[in-house]
């Protein structure tokens, strides 16, 4: 375990409920505590929502669960950090071909 501005990192071996990304860690924005039952993940592969199971498993997001986190600021602001350090950027059109 490590912690650094606030943050905490706990050895925790998991799979994204999504995309079936293997993970070793997670990072806790209250360096108090680690993860209990009920608190968000983010999947740094595919920047899916997760939730943790009080087993400390990750599942999906119930629909009412999906709904709460689209309503959430800090869940937003979360979800486009996500996207502006690992999203790839977008392919440009490609060009016309030879004669058209």
């Amino acid at each position: 375990m490590s912690a650094h501005a606030g943050l905490r990192t706990s050895v925790l071996r998991n799979r994204c409920p999504h995309c079936g990304h293997a993970t070793d860690r997670v990072t806790a924005v209250d360096a108090g505590r680690g993860p209990e039952g009920g608190d968000l993940s983010i999947c740094v592969a595919c920047g899916e929502w997760a939730v943790f199971a009080d087993d400390l498993t990750l599942r999906k997001p119930t629909g009412d669960e999906f709904i709460a986190i689209g309503k959430d600021a800090l869940c937003r602001r979360a979800r486009a950090a996500w996207v502006k350090a690992f999203e790839p950027p977008p392919t440009p059109p490609a060009s016309p071909g030879p004669g058209t």
